[in-house]
């Protein structure tokens, strides 16, 4: 006896997916293990089985795309012949990296000048001994404060209202700078309160598992060994600190140092067969766009693919931190909730979906809702639509060149 079985799953699977057993006429039944080799997960599988190779051939989908049909009459499919749709699961495992406790000292654009002179003053305005960098550091200290000093005597603490860059930086502050003040400690912005640590930079994969759950798609943050050299976890709790990716603020200078970034810290491959996401938690984003001062344009993230680097995310945990508690940033999600949401947006432009300007992957890749979700319901209701789950589903995660 011989009898046949077709898969039906037309985007998904090569060839028109049949294939034939055979019997030996003893049994009215054949038993089988069915292995589905397509890598793309889905729900929309079917498997229809019957004695009749042309009852086979003329099996297919309806308009719906889920119902069963015999194409010559029309007629459903009987249960006996045929399976329920069946669910391909695909797992994404996450290698997730942290950035060392933050150095703000750390040049060419620091957020702390430890000291220096000061070589002349009148009124509110010092000019300064110590280069402050541009681009990115023209009114960065806005906000932050100065210790003024006459030799080792601290004569007060000043507010900055106000600085320029380069050979005779400017330094205005808030009241009048005393006439003896030759000197200056501690000169920070508003990064120095902020206090974020490496603990704090630890990237929040939370919703990840809820978001992509629809998808088909399981995240597993728990398995580490992902690397095919070494059984020993892939996480990397020290990455080497840097302040700003993109020291210079141009596209090309940020592009180069995320790739490098990326390329010297992640050790996982992705491939279509076994998915990694590379997430690394890191401080700020290019320094003209790291919300220094709080009226500068902002980054809050990045993911995509690198030119070199393969995909990868990265999440600036200052500058969210930093955009949460300005005056008039217009963000009024929680900074717990953005980090959060964050993560799981810039792991979703590492699958191809776009930000809301560029296209329609859901309300999670809308920015302005992401920035202005203050409830728990408008939280839970930032997810990708069916647009941004087929472009998950259809994704090959590819792993670094």
């Amino acid at each position: 006896m011989a009898a046949g079985a077709t898969i039906l799953n037309p985007e998904l699977l090569p060839g028109d997916g049949s294939f034939t057993l055979l019997g030996d006429g003893a049994t009215d039944e054949i038993e089988m293990i069915l292995a589905i080799s397509a890598r793309q997960p889905g729900n929309n599988f079917a498997v229809v089985a019957h004695t009749s190779q042309e009852y086979l051939e003329s099996v297919g989908f309806a308009a719906d795309g889920v119902t069963l049909v015999v194409a010559e009459t029309g007629a459903p499919v009987g249960e006996a012949f045929r399976t329920p749709l069946l669910t391909v699961w695909r797992t994404l495992y996450v290698e997730r990296d942290i950035m060392a406790d933050p150095d703000l000292t750390q040049e060419p654009g620091p957020s702390r000048i430890p000291a220096g002179a000061i070589t002349a003053k009148a009124d509110l305005t010092m000019t300064i001994g110590v280069e402050i960098d541009e681009p990115g550091g023209t009114d960065q200290f806005s906000g932050g404060t100065i210790a003024l000093y006459q030799g080792e005597t601290l004569l007060n603490t000043d507010t900055v209202v106000f600085n320029t860059t380069g050979p005779g930086s400017r330094i205005v502050v808030r009241y009048p700078v005393p006439a003896l003040a030759d000197a200056f400690r501690d000169l920070v912005d508003d990064d120095v309160a902020h206090a974020v640590t490496a603990a704090d930079i630890i990237p929040d994969l939370s919703l990840m598992a809820s978001r992509f759950l629809p998808a088909c798609v399981r995240v597993d943050t728990a398995k580490n060994d992902l690397s095919s050299n070494s059984s020993e976890s892939v996480d990397d709790a020290a990455v080497a600190f840097k302040l700003n990716v993109g020291t210079l603020g141009t596209n090309e200078n940020q592009t180069t140092e995320k790739d490098d970034l990326v390329k010297a810290n992640k050790q996982a491959p992705s491939s279509p067969d076994f998915w990694v996401a590379y997430v690394l938690g890191a401080f700020q984003g290019r320094v003209d766009k790291d919300a220094d001062p709080d009226r500068e344009d902002w980054i809050l993230g990045f993911g995509g693919r690198g030119s070199s680097s393969g995909p990868f995310a990265l999440l600036y945990r200052e500058s969210v931190r930093d955009v949460v508690v300005a005056p008039g940033s217009g963000v009024t999600t929680s900074e717990a909730d953005l980090w959060r949401l964050v993560a799981v947006h810039e792991v979703a432009h590492e699958f191809g979906l776009l930000d809301k300007d560029k296209g329609d992957d859901g309300p999670l890749m809308n920015n302005v809702a992401v920035l202005t979700a203050d409830t728990p319901a408008e939280v839970e209701a930032l997810q990708f639509n069916g647009v941004g789950l087929r472009k998950i589903v259809a994704a090959e995660l590819y792993g670094r060149n």
